[in-house]
C-alpha cells in the first residue's frame, strides 16, 4: 500500500520543518511523495465529485477503450443511457440540496445494480458515469440479453421503491423515478458503429421509455 505524504506524517522532532528538510534530503521518499500524491490527484480529476462515480470525459474514455478492444476481439457489450424523470420539478419542489442528495441516491441505486466482477482474475468489473446533470451512462460487459433484462428490472424496481419513500415525504407526482435506454455492440453487425453512434442510440431509446412512462401515467 503506498504511504500517503503529508504535514501530519513528515513530523520530525523539530516539527513540520524538520520532517520537511528530511523529506527533502531523501531522493527515495521524494519519489514516493510525488507518485502517491499523484495517483491521488489523477483518480480525482476521473471522479464526479457529487457521486463519485465516473465524470463524463472518463467514462467516454472508458467506453472509447472498450469499443477498441471489443471490435479487436468480437466481443459483445451494452450501452445504457440512464436520466432521472422530473429532475427539474423535483429540485424545484424540494430544493438543490435534496436534488444533490437523490444524485448521490441514483448512483447508489445503480452500483447496486450492477456485477463488481464479471473477469475470471476479478479485476473487471461494469462501469457507471455520471454523464451530466441528472444523466447516467453504464457499461455492461459480455451479457446475454436475459441478463441485461434482469438488471434493468432490478434498476427501475429500485428506483420506484425509492421514489414512493419520498412521495411519503412530498407528493411528486413521480411514479417512476428513471428512463433507460440502451444500445449493443455486436462486432458481426453490417451497420457502422462508433462510440458516438452508440451513446446516440442509447439515449434515443431513453427518449423513447421517458415517452412511454409520460404516456402510461
Amino acid at each position: 500500500m503506498i504511504k500517503k505524504f503529508n504535514k501530519d506524517n513528515i513530523l520530525g522532532p523539530e516539527g513540520f520543518s524538520e520532517g520537511l528538510e528530511e523529506l527533502i534530503n531523501d531522493k527515495d521518499k521524494i519519489r514516493e511523495f510525488c507518485n502517491s500524491n499523484y495517483e491521488l490527484v489523477h483518480e480525482e480529476t476521473r471522479r464526479d465529485p457529487l457521486t463519485q462515480l465516473y465524470n463524463q470525459v472518463e467514462i467516454e474514455n472508458i467506453l472509447s477503450k472498450d469499443f477498441d478492444i471489443a471490435s479487436e476481439e468480437k466481443d459483445r457489450f451494452y450501452v445504457l443511457f440512464i436520466d432521472i424523470n422530473h429532475f427539474k420539478k423535483i429540485n424545484d419542489t424540494l430544493g438543490h440540496l435534496k436534488g444533490n442528495e437523490i444524485l448521490k441516491d441514483t448512483a447508489d441505486i445503480l452500483r447496486g445494480c450492477i456485477r463488481k466482477t464479471i473477469s475470471e482474475d476479478g479485476t473487471k468489473s461494469d462501469c457507471i458515469g455520471r454523464y451530466g446533470g441528472d444523466e447516467f451512462l453504464m457499461i455492461l460487459y459480455d451479457i446475454r440479453k436475459e441478463d441485461l433484462t434482469k438488471i434493468l428490472e432490478r434498476f427501475v424496481s429500485r428506483g420506484i421503491s425509492y421514489i414512493k419513500k419520498l412521495n411519503k415525504r412530498v407528493d411528486l407526482g413521480v411514479k417512476n423515478p428513471f428512463a433507460v435506454g440502451w444500445a449493443e455492440f455486436n462486432p458481426y453487425s453490417d451497420d457502422e458503429i462508433s462510440v458516438d453512434s452508440l451513446i446516440r442510440e442509447a439515449e434515443k431509446n431513453m427518449y423513447s421509455h421517458k415517452k412511454y412512462i409520460k404516456d402510461k401515467n
